[in-house]
């Protein structure tokens, strides 16, 4: 039996991924054990704040059919494709991010794993202090009015969240241009512009290629005199950086998407889509939008529908 775990940590960079042996897998899922399913009447809601999340825990040999084959596990809760259940947390999350020294697939910054430690604190906070109530109310309103963006995406999370290939495998950038590719895309990657790590700052420097350039270079138009208005045609969308020590000095970037009703919504990383910030409030603006380490707002950007590329 082995586990693919990846922790969600980032938004648009691509998240640390490994694989756990036999016995490390084994040991994990001894920690979790399901508890029970969650009815539908509990009011319990994906990872959706920015920062760390979760892990997300893949059976990719051998699977224990007593468990989902994609598992996304968040503290005291297992979401899985079909059904969530709870579990009993037994530092699970604090043991799989023991093994951040298998990571392959990322340029991590010497005290990522410090970094990451001090943001699973921060998540385990954000959890004990956000009002399930309130915020299962504000995802989902008994209706929506009509806005004023009449060439903006619906907001459709339930589309985004499946606990599987679409959640997974689309980030914030896919989320912002509304454009599903399964690859996790990466600003600049398919117009041969790729966007260097770590990220510092909005724009360019010697050797150094921003989100902001690279998703020009795709088809997005930058467009920062927008003031938070909506354009036609095509629809709105903002740039964020986390800037270095920001991910053990990494950095890294975020969007935001204008919807039809006026209002921001977003995908952090592998994380739930959500028209809430990282505090739970809905977000009318995402420059004074609650963003964690995501300090700098870098511009508005306009995604003119079928003039963008992305992979």
């Amino acid at each position: 039996m082995k586990l693919k775990v990846t922790i969600d940590i980032f938004s648009g960079l691509e998240n640390p991924t490994f694989v756990l042996a036999d016995r490390e897998s084994k040991v994990l899922l001894n920690k979790v054990k399901l508890q029970s399913e969650l009815r539908a009447s509990e009011k319990i809601i994906r990872p959706f704040h920015l920062g760390y999340r979760g892990i997300i825990v893949e059976q990719v040999e051998e699977p224990v059919k007593d468990f989902p084959l994609h598992m996304y596990i968040s503290g005291k809760h297992l979401f899985g494709k079909e059904k969530n259940y709870s579990i009993e947390e037994k530092d699970a999350e604090s043991y799989v991010l023991k093994f951040l020294n298998k990571v392959k697939n990322v340029d991590l910054k010497r005290g990522f794993d410090n970094y990451i430690v001090k943001e699973l604190e921060i998540a385990k906070d954000i959890r004990a202090k956000l009002d399930y109530d309130k915020i299962f109310e504000l995802i989902w309103p008994p209706f929506v009015l009509a806005g004023p963006c009449f060439c903006a995406p619906k907001y459709e999370p339930e589309w985004w969240n499946d606990g599987g290939t679409v959640q997974y495998g689309n980030n914030c950038y896919n989320y912002a241009t509304n454009y599903r590719t399964d690859t996790y895309a990466q600003p600049g990657k398919a117009s041969g512009n790729l966007r260097t790590v770590p990220i510092s700052s909005c724009t360019d420097s010697a050797g150094y290629v921003s989100p902001k350039s690279a998703a020009i270079s795709d088809g997005l138009i930058d467009t920062p005199g927008a003031n938070n208005k909506c354009p036609r045609p095509g629809h709105l969308v903002a740039l964020v950086v986390a800037p270095p020590p920001a991910f053990g000095g990494s950095g890294d970037f975020h969007w935001y998407r204008k919807g039809n009703n006026g209002l921001w919504t977003h995908k952090p990383g592998g994380g739930a889509a959500t028209n809430l910030d990282s505090v739970g409030n809905t977000i009318s603006d995402p420059r004074t939008a609650k963003r964690g380490s995501y300090t700098l707002f870098c511009t508005f950007m306009k995604v003119l529908h079928g003039h963008f590329k992305l992979k």
